[in-house]
């Protein structure tokens, strides 16, 4: 890293506690009890206190519904959050991608079918699951139906070190059962 202080905003969720992991010198975990974001006085003052190099501001939106109807015509690119941590510590040691807005996701894309799909074959769970379409869900979120991100930055630069989603899951799912 260029500088030596990193501060990371939502250090105890979930990719928080990862880049924590992947950032272990010079490094200023925040929770939401340390820093409120939302108080702009508070975080000026913390930013001339602390003067960092980056600032990395993480959330996490975690719901469990107990359904195994899921929506099959929404596509994403699922990521793990310690593949992500990495990237961007990858990121912050070298100069390959110098500046600009820079998107990371594993690669490849899937339904939230289709990845839920793979999270019951790879926990052997014979739960029946059940596709729907987004247009027959009561549930009234609104969010695009293709979020798919492109490392086009990372791949140029040589610097794309992100997996495939499910290598990603699998590797997640590998690290929680310990």
């Amino acid at each position: 890293m260029r500088n030596n202080k990193t501060i990371i905003i939502g250090s105890n969720g979930q990719l928080g506690t990862d880049l924590l992991r992947c950032f272990p010198d010079d490094v200023v975990g925040l929770t939401h009890a340390d820093l409120e974001i939302a108080n702009a006085n508070d975080v000026v003052a913390l930013m001339r206190r602390v003067r960092p190099s980056l600032v990395l501001n993480t959330a996490a939106f975690l719901q469990d519904r107990g359904e195994v109807t899921v929506v099959n015509d929404e596509f994403v690119t699922p990521t793990w959050t310690l593949s992500l941590a990495r990237q961007v510590r990858r990121l912050c040691d070298d100069d390959s991608v110098r500046y600009g807005v820079v998107h990371a996701s594993s690669g490849g894309q899937c339904s939230w079918y289709e990845f839920t799909e793979e999270i019951f074959r790879l926990t052997g769970t014979t739960s029946r699951l059940k596709p729907m379409s987004v247009t027959a869900s009561a549930v009234d979120i609104r969010r695009p139906r293709y979020s798919v991100l492109d490392n086009r930055a990372l791949k140029d630069a040589g610097a794309d070190v992100m997996e495939r989603w499910q290598d990603a899951l699998a590797g997640y799912l590998k690290s929680i059962e310990s």
